[in-house]
């Protein structure tokens, strides 16, 4: 697995979990990303909101106190179409059409190892560039 091909690779994690969160900011910065954290909804929209610019992709735990991560796909939206991958460990419990027609570009059940990850960073970002390019 070789991993995002995309120069200057910023993304936004949140998750509240921070040992979660940790695992995924080192997968992320193993496959060459510049990551921004945020323990929670409102943390990752105001960050969002300062860095947008800069953000190349936004991963985010579903559940999650001050904001859950639908609050913040939808907050994204308004803003970006940059790739947006939704994580859950309820993922039985998630209607996984919602989440799509809010605007998420994928979805994780966790737990997922980090070539889980990458993969669906890889399948993102492809599905952004062929929207960009169509």
């Amino acid at each position: 697995m070789t991993g995002p091909t995309e120069v200057n690779k910023t993304a936004l994690v949140a998750e509240d979990d921070p040992i979660f969160r940790k695992l995924v900011v080192r997968g992320l910065i193993r496959f060459g990303y510049t990551v921004i954290e945020a323990e929670n909804g409102r943390i990752a929209m105001d960050l969002f909101d300062k860095t947008k610019s800069q953000i190349t992709l936004v991963v985010s735990d579903i559940r999650m106190p001050d904001a859950d991560g639908v609050a913040l796909l939808a907050h994204v939206r308004l803003n970006s179409n940059i790739p947006f991958i939704v994580m859950t460990g309820y993922s039985e419990v998630v209607d996984k059409s919602d989440i799509f027609a809010l605007g998420a570009t994928d979805l994780l059940s966790k737990p997922f190892n980090f070539d889980k990850l990458i993969e669906s960073v890889d399948r993102c970002l492809k599905k952004n560039a062929d929207q960009l390019s169509a």
